[in-house]
């Protein structure tokens, strides 16, 4: 099994990102790091990433040119090149000791050619996303982060939507291998990722907003909403729900009692239901 990985990194914390890399780098064979940092933000050094292991390569233009074309670099060197699968990850992700290993042994031993994605459990808020019962759910949607994609999955043309930039990008490829392919995608529930989401505190401020800027407000809004038009049968009642109670109302209240930058954030809110409501929709 020969695996790539691609993690992309935005004004990372360096002694974080360098122990996270550490703790996958081992089982894959080449990782890019590609650099979404503008370069006037290039004193995080990420350069020196390189001294980890040869068999890292970093790339980047010195602009932040989103999460779905960062990935698409990675799979067009899948195709290009002898690699069996393709993992992703985030920058505040990492594997414990043997856990990647373990992870790449289910996914060789699975004959099903119907999997397009496999998905990771992962720590949400210091809990786990699902319950860890040994088992493989079949579910519509997963994190990019720590996803492994046979390379199959590509083989068809199918890439990530750019034009997302950074929000929704790994759910929309979820929902469009299943559309297009009729492939899946599952969750192996021992497999253990730690990962972070949004910028939460340990308060009431925590439990009902991320924290995130009104940036990734705007995209998150307006994503779900293109998401939801775009993939209506497909799209998760749950995930209708989710968008409505917290990424707009709770968001709302979040902002107004606890967060600075409450006029940008509260404006990016309601540019991102117009815009999502309006973007036309991809066949």
């Amino acid at each position: 099994m020969k695996l790539l990985g691609i993690v992309i990194t935005y004004f990372p914390d360096f002694p974080e990102i360098v122990s996270n890399i550490n703790s996958y780098i081992n089982d894959i064979d080449t990782l890019i790091v590609w650099d979404n940092t503008p370069n006037q933000g290039n004193d995080h050094h990420v350069q020196k990433l390189k001294n980890i292991s040869p068999k890292i390569i970093i790339l980047g233009n010195g602009e932040n040119v989103g999460i779905g074309s960062a990935l698409n670099v990675a799979v067009k060197r899948l195709l290009e090149n002898d690699y069996d699968f393709l993992i992703t990850f985030d920058q505040d992700s990492y594997f414990k000791s043997g856990m990647l290993e373990k992870y790449k042994e289910i996914v060789l031993n699975n004959s099903d050619s119907t999997i397009g994605v496999f998905g990771v459990n992962y720590t949400s808020h210091d809990k786990l996303a699902y319950t860890n019962n040994n088992d493989i759910l079949v579910v519509k949607e997963c994190i990019t982060s720590g996803s492994i994609y046979p390379k199959s999955s590509f083989e068809t043309g199918l890439e990530f939507d750019e034009d997302l930039f950074i929000d929704g990008i790994d759910f929309d490829f979820c929902y469009n291998i299943y559309k297009q392919s009729g492939l899946q995608t599952v969750i192996l529930t021992d497999v253990v990722l730690n990962h972070k989401i949004g910028y939460s505190e340990n308060n009431l401020r925590g439990k009902i907003s991320d924290n995130y800027s009104a940036f990734r407000t705007f995209y998150l809004i307006k994503n779900h909403i293109y998401l939801w038009r775009r993939y209506s049968d497909v799209y998760p009642i749950r995930k209708k729900v989710h968008l409505i109670v917290k990424y707009i109302g709770l968001r709302c209240i979040s902002i107004l009692f606890f967060e600075n930058d409450k006029s940008a954030k509260l404006k990016s809110i309601r540019k991102g239901i117009s815009q999502g409501l309006s973007k036309r929709i991809k066949k």
